[in-house]
């Protein structure tokens, strides 16, 4: 906030004849201290940082008095890039926009801003870490569907990343070495440099547990509606919920559950036998509720 503005003093300075590229970056930089909290939290951190400062201080981009609305501040700080820079600034600052309001459970407003964008069509040109950036809000989108009850949207949001079993690497939050891949020393120290910190990291467990809770909503009902007809049979919604679900049947004894994977798989078998209150009760008895 005091680089912010000082930038605005310089920038208001007409000797120096600045553009607006130094303001830019320092809003973007406050733009990713904040867009990944909680309301609660940025609201104290914005208390105490403008109590900090003299009272004669005021800021033109982000004024003192919009400082505990935090939704009007995320999306102040975003429309300044949006009026005032362009190429990855200002896809980064749509993405933190988007990650926020999923944050916040107002997934139409994410979902249509996403959309909107165009990201999902250009995101590969983009470097790494604003590629870490658009999978993270992709996941939060599915996430908020998934707590709207919007089941098809949050599997279909969540397919891409889930699917893949690259959730640790594609969200930056550890490395995921495969059987056969080989990456030099060099490729691994830049992946680790990469790594998000703890409190920025998305709940892996949470989210392969919705997943697969989604994927089992949307399937056993395709199962039981396609029957044993095997040209309908060749129809996946999830490829990855459907091998664990033939795993599953293959074991000829299966014990108490151990995990989210456990929970699931034993909730598809009582919802496909049409026991829906024990599948229920597989469900709620995941810890990570």
């Amino acid at each position: 906030v005091r680089a912010q503005l000082y930038a605005e003093r310089c920038k208001a300075t007409a000797e120096l004849n600045l553009g607006p590229e130094n303001i830019n970056r320092v809003v973007i930089r406050r733009l990713e201290h904040v867009y990944f909290k909680p309301s609660q939290v940025v609201s104290i951190l914005e208390e105490q940082t403008w109590n900090a400062l003299p009272a004669k201080l005021d800021s033109t981009v982000t004024p003192r008095s919009n400082s505990n609305d935090i939704t009007t501040l995320v999306q102040t700080l975003c429309g300044y890039l949006f009026k005032n820079s362009e190429g990855i600034i200002r896809a980064r600052a749509m993405l933190c926009q988007v990650y926020h309001l999923a944050l916040h459970d107002q997934y139409y407003k994410a979902r249509d801003m996403m959309l909107m964008s165009h990201l999902q069509e250009t995101i590969s040109n983009f470097d790494v870490n604003t590629q870490i950036l658009f999978n993270r809000a992709l996941v939060q989108v599915g996430l908020c569907a998934f707590r709207a009850g919007l089941v098809y949207e949050a599997q279909t949001s969540l397919q891409e990343i889930c699917g893949s079993n690259r959730q640790k690497e594609l969200l930056a939050q550890g490395l995921q070495m495969q059987r056969y891949s080989q990456i030099s020393p060099e490729q691994e120290r830049l992946e680790r440099q990469r790594q998000l910190p703890f409190h920025m990291h998305i709940n892996l467990e949470l989210l392969e547990c919705v997943y697969l809770t989604c994927s089992m909503l949307l399937e056993i009902p395709l199962l039981a509606q396609l029957g044993s007809s095997p040209d309908l049979r060749k129809r996946v919604i999830s490829k990855t919920y459907r091998r664990l679900l033939e795993y599953h049947e293959r074991q000829i004894f299966t014990g108490p559950p151990e995990n989210t994977r456990d929970h699931v798989m034993q909730a598809s078998k009582a919802l496909s036998a049409g026991e829906w209150k024990k599948a229920a009760e597989f469900i709620n008895s995941i810890k990570i509720w």
